[in-house]
């Protein structure tokens, strides 16, 4: 039954609020640089005072659902078949409840218990995207392929990607995981590394085109490099920026391992790649000769 679902959802919301919320690096520095880093009888005044005109923003921070919440919750979003209604009766049931959290500080025993503000509830229930369900195939690839203790992090990083769906991409995903199994220990940096590319894609062409395309871009980048290192060689840094130079400024071994990756990829799913980095050494080595 749909209240059903909702209540143990709600209820489990509820356990993660009382167990606690640790406010991470990114709380505190906005703490510190929003008001001038308080003391812990300061800090809990802001958060208590719902006047306050930066109480809001703070508050949505602290009740983001970062991914180890995200985990924590992922098994029932991933059991149930959560609709858009739902979120307006679960953030009704918890608000009914007035349910309080443990709010952490780090590095001290000091903790704060707060009522749950309404606003922070809607955007805490939207940012878990509970509506978002895996297509079934995607649902056995990362079953039939990804380390157990994996599964629910894999779940949970396609949960909150922002990207369509479509055949393509679901295609591809499925290969992924099938394909990639030798890296079965890494699969997490090799999934957010073609995730991000996923992201970047403002079409639904062809997967293997953009991922070699990606890989051409770097590979002139790379060269533009190595062109100024050798510019560079013969004059100095002032000279080069009179005559309209500019450093590229690229790490060449993050590039380098750029590029590498997706090789790994595109050969693992695809069965193929292209050679850029030979083109590129062979233009370095004919302009170096004239």
């Amino acid at each position: 039954m749909p209240r059903k679902k909702n209540e143990r959802l709600a209820r489990k919301i509820t356990a993660i609020f009382r167990q606690g919320l640790f406010l991470d690096r990114h709380v505190i520095e906005y703490i510190d640089s929003t008001f001038s880093p308080p003391s812990f009888a300061e800090l809990k005044k802001i958060i208590s005072d719902d006047t306050g005109s930066e109480r809001d923003s703070l508050m949505e921070l602290i009740f983001f659902p970062d991914e180890s919440i995200q985990i924590q919750l992922e098994n029932i979003l991933n059991t149930e078949d959560f609709q858009k209604k739902d979120e307006d009766e679960i953030i009704r049931l918890l608000g009914s409840h007035k349910v309080e959290a443990k709010i952490c500080i780090p590095e001290s025993n000091h903790s704060i218990l707060q009522n749950v503000p309404e606003a922070a509830l809607k955007q805490f229930i939207t940012r878990l995207n509970i509506t978002r369900n895996l297509d079934v195939r995607l649902g056995d690839a990362i079953f039939r392929h990804v380390l157990k203790k994996l599964q629910i992090r894999v779940r949970v990083r396609l949960r909150h990607t922002r990207f369509e769906y479509t055949e393509t991409v679901i295609t591809f995903l499925c290969t992924f995981f099938r394909t990639m199994s030798p890296e079965k220990e890494n699969i997490i940096s090799f999934l957010e590394f073609v995730l991000a590319l996923l992201e970047e894609r403002n079409d639904d062409g062809d997967i293997y085109s953009f991922l070699i395309k990606k890989k051409r871009s770097l590979a002139g980048v790379l060269l533009k490099a190595r062109r100024f290192e050798i510019l560079l060689e013969k004059n100095n840094i002032e000279t080069l920026m009179l005559q309209g130079f500019r450093n590229p400024c690229i790490n060449t071994t993050e590039v380098l391992q750029t590029m590498s990756t997706i090789d790994k990829i595109s050969r693992a799913v695809f069965g193929k790649t292209e050679d850029f980095e030979h083109e590129v050494e062979h233009i370095m080595i004919v302009e170096n000769s004239v």
